[in-house]
């Protein structure tokens, strides 16, 4: 069967592309790792080829690639990508749990960074080849069809200082921080500038920037706060207020009207959106006409 010739293969040559071998290092240290994942294909030859295809492919693309680069004359000596292997740390947070991570998607770290690298390669090459230009028409049709979700409603800056009750407060508890918001109210009323007064006196998250909640839009705030904000008049101080998380005062600031995001803040987005949209959409078919066109001799039938 094929799987018994490519298991029999050690010392021998996998597969070739025009002639060039594959790593058959690579190539058993993943089909190794994709046998510890899935030990019930042991004996199943039609689950067991699948997973030699797995393990195969990948190194195949990468001899395609690295042919029809030295076809083309681009270098990829200066080829640069984000570690694939760093992101997934970052995530796992230590080496024991992404190993066990990688031992339970059926990958190693050099097939998780070759994967990375044939992206990145192929990415390139069908930059190189034209296939991924994006012209300002095509930019200026997104622009458009998005505009929709790009309106900046009018926002209003806004600061609070809160005194906070329990979730559910007794009576006597209301009182007394009704009555403590009362007198620094009063001081606020008599000249005390509100961001010194949130700094001594706030219990709320805010406390450390003056109470400056930024720019807010209607249906952004609890309502009871939300009501407040929007009746009051620029540099206005409100009576105290009480929501579920206590009492506050509250001083409306700045107004923004309503805008459009300018085309100049987002071409560059929409551009680099439109071009891995195109790179996504194209690089199946782009890699099959290299397949096609390179001579390809494996122990498994191989295609893409």
């Amino acid at each position: 069967s094929h799987l018994s010739v490519i298991q029999s293969a050690r010392a021998e040559t996998l597969a070739t592309v025009d002639g060039v071998p594959v790593s058959s290092q690579l190539y058993f240290s993943h089909i190794e790792r994709l046998h510890e994942t899935h030990p019930r294909a042991k004996g199943k030859p039609k689950l067991e080829n699948r997973l030699s295809k797995r393990a195969l492919m990948p190194l195949v693309s990468e001899l395609v690639l690295r042919k029809e680069a030295d076809r083309v004359g681009v270098s990829l000596t200066s080829l640069s990508f984000e570690d694939p292997i760093a992101v997934l740390l970052k995530t796992h947070k230590t080496e024991e749990r992404l190993e066990d991570y990688l031992r339970r998607i059926g990958e190693t770290r050099e097939s998780i960074h070759l994967k990375k690298w044939i992206n990145a390669t192929t990415g390139l090459l069908m930059e190189r080849a034209g296939l991924l230009k994006i012209s300002e028409e095509e930019v200026r049709a997104e622009y458009v069809r998005q505009e929709p979700f790009l309106k900046r409603e009018e926002r209003v800056r806004a600061a609070q200082l809160l005194i906070k009750l329990p979730s559910r407060p007794t009576r006597e508890q209301i009182n007394k921080g009704f009555q403590a918001i009362q007198v620094i109210h009063k001081r606020s009323l008599a000249g005390e500038p509100f961001h010194l007064l949130v700094q001594r006196h706030s219990e709320g998250p805010l406390r450390s920037r003056g109470g400056d909640i930024g720019f807010v839009a209607k249906g952004d705030m609890v309502k009871v706060v939300e009501d407040t904000i929007w009746s009051l008049k620029e540099d206005d101080v409100s009576s105290p207020i009480r929501s579920k998380y206590g009492w506050h005062l509250i001083k409306r600031g700045a107004r923004q009207a309503p805008s459009n995001t300018p085309y100049d803040d987002v071409q560059k987005i929409f551009n680099e959106r439109l071009r891995s949209a195109k790179f996504r959409k194209g690089k199946r078919a782009y890699m099959k006409r290299l397949w096609t066109a390179s001579k390809i001799d494996s122990a498994l039938p191989l295609r893409y």
